[in-house]
């Protein structure tokens, strides 16, 4: 089985990143109807830098395991 094949029958695929501009645009390219998630630490420092507080507060549900 080839990659490509792969990608053809998978029922969805995520991608996980650090929400660079190239990556996404490469994903909204060859995979427009893939889901693109921000990776966790990424995410974080986006919560920290629009909300001014840290995402590991025990209302926030963005803890690491």
């Amino acid at each position: 089985m080839s990659l490509k094949s792969c990608y053809d029958t998978a029922c969805m695929l995520i991608f996980v990143s650090d929400g660079a501009y190239w990556i996404s645009k490469m994903i909204e390219d060859y995979f427009p109807k893939a889901v693109h998630v921000l990776d966790l630490y990424d995410l974080k420092n986006k919560v920290f830098n629009l909300f001014g507080t840290k995402a590991e507060d025990e209302n926030l549900s963005l803890r690491d395991q």
